[in-house]
C-alpha cells in the first residue's frame, strides 16, 4: 500500500504443511528434517531477496532511460534559451518599446492599456495570431479561462500575465524578458542533476546480487537433504502401501455377499 514493490506479495501460510515422509521422519527423531526446515526458509528468503534485486535493477534501467530523455530535453532547452538571450533587446528604462496592432508604444501604461482591451475582447479558449512585438520577439494573446496570457515567441515560449492593470501587465511582460537568464540557469542546474543521477544509477547496475553464493550453497544443501531423506521415494512407497492395504478389504467385501447367497440355497452363477 505504501508503493514498495518488494512487499507486494505474501506466502500462503497453508502451503507449509508437512508431507507424510517428513512427519514420519520427525517421529523417528531424524535431525535432517529440522535442518531441512531451516534450509528451506533460508532458500526462500534468499530467493525473495534476489527477486527484489532484479526488480530494483529493472526500475533503475527504466529511470536511466527517463533521465536520458530529460537530459536531451534540457540540452535542447538550454540551446534555445541561449539563442533567445542573443536575440533579446533591452526594454529597461527609456529603452522600452512595444508594438501592438502595428502601433508602437514607448509609454508603458499606454501599451498595457492596449493589451488589456484586446485581452478583454478574447473569449475563453481563444488565441490570437501575432499582434505585435516586444524585446525583439513576436507576441500573441491567449485565454484558457477567465485570465488572459501574453506569449513571447522565441526559440522557447515565455509567458506573461495580462491583468486589469495596464502597468502590472507590462511589468509581467518585462519580467518574462528578464527571466530568460534565470530560466537558463535553472535548466543548466537541472542538466547537471540529471547527468549525475544517471551516472550514479549506472554504477549501481554493475553490482551483482550480493548473496548469490549463499543462495547457491543453500540450494545445493537443500537438494542433498531431499535426497538423503528420500522424500519423493518414501511418498511413492507410502502410496503403494496404502493401496495394497485397501485391496484385500475390497476383495473381502465382494466375497462375503456370495457366501450369504450360497447358504440360502440359491445357485450362484
Amino acid at each position: 500500500m505504501n508503493g514498495d514493490a518488494t512487499v507486494r506479495r505474501a506466502e500462503d501460510v497453508d502451503s507449509a504443511a508437512l508431507t507424510y515422509a517428513e512427519v514420519k521422519a520427525i517421529a523417528s527423531g531424524n535431525p535432517l528434517v529440522i535442518e531441512k526446515a531451516q534450509v528451506d526458509a533460508e532458500v526462500m528468503r534468499l530467493t525473495r531477496l534476489k527477486k527484489q534485486h532484479a526488480e530494483s535493477l529493472y526500475q533503475m534501467r527504466s529511470r536511466i532511460r527517463s533521465l536520458t530523455g530529460n537530459v536531451e530535453i534540457c540540452e535542447r532547452d538550454i540551446a534555445n534559451v541561449r539563442e533567445d538571450l542573443r536575440t533579446r533587446t533591452s526594454t529597461r528604462g527609456d529603452n522600452f518599446s512595444m508594438t501592438v496592432l502595428k502601433e508602437t508604444f514607448t509609454d508603458r501604461v499606454k501599451a498595457g492599456r492596449a493589451l488589456v482591451f484586446m485581452a478583454a475582447a478574447l473569449k475563453p479558449f481563444q488565441a490570437t495570431k501575432t499582434i505585435g512585438s516586444v524585446g525583439g520577439f513576436p507576441i500573441t494573446l491567449s485565454k484558457f479561462d477567465e485570465r488572459a496570457n501574453l506569449i513571447i515567441h522565441g526559440k522557447c515560449e515565455h509567458k506573461a500575465n495580462v491583468s486589469d492593470s495596464p502597468a502590472g501587465t507590462i511589468a509581467s511582460v518585462e519580467h518574462a524578458l528578464e527571466g530568460m537568464a534565470d530560466r537558463l540557469r535553472e535548466r543548466e542546474t537541472d542538466l547537471q542533476q540529471y547527468r549525475k543521477q544517471g551516472e550514479d544509477l549506472a554504477k549501481q547496475l554493475d553490482h551483482p546480487f550480493e548473496h548469490e553464493e549463499k543462495l547457491t550453497a543453500a540450494t545445493k544443501r537443500q537438494q542433498e537433504i531431499v535426497e538423503s531423506l528420500d522424500i519423493n521415494k518414501n511418498q511413492a512407497a507410502a502410496s503403494v502401501q496404502a493401496s495394497d492395504e485397501q485391496e484385500p478389504i475390497a476383495e473381502e467385501q465382494s466375497i462375503q455377499p456370495q457366501k450369504r447367497v450360497a447358504k440360502s440355497g440359491v445357485t450362484v452363477g
